[in-house]
């Protein structure tokens, strides 16, 4: 499994990680929704969305953290670029929201 960074943003229900943080164009990274309390009956939806939809595509725009769950897992697709490039993703969750950065290479 990948090494999720522990400096991601925090919010008040948990983070968003992004591993690897700076990636090649082209290539997958994988990203990582953490609760700091495991999910209620029901499970807590989580909403993804990226700033900048064509060099990163989120393969879906939300995660379910399972009941007694604490994390859930998403995938991102990268366009190859012709300079290094900044994208925040964002997670959100019952109001609140929480960000972390990949760098495309």
């Amino acid at each position: 499994a990948p090494e999720y960074q522990t400096a991601t943003r925090s919010f008040r229900n948990g983070t968003v990680a992004i591993a690897p943080q700076v990636v090649t164009g082209g290539q997958m990274a994988n990203g990582l929704v953490t609760l700091t309390a495991p999910a209620p009956i029901g499970g807590v939806a989580v909403t993804l969305k990226t700033s900048d939809v064509q060099l990163a595509q989120l393969v879906q725009q939300f995660v379910v953290v399972s009941a007694g769950q604490t994390t859930a897992s998403f995938a991102i697709t990268t366009s190859a670029v012709s300079s290094p490039k900044t994208v925040t993703i964002t997670a959100a969750a019952a109001g609140v929201s929480t960000t972390a950065v990949i760098t495309i290479q």
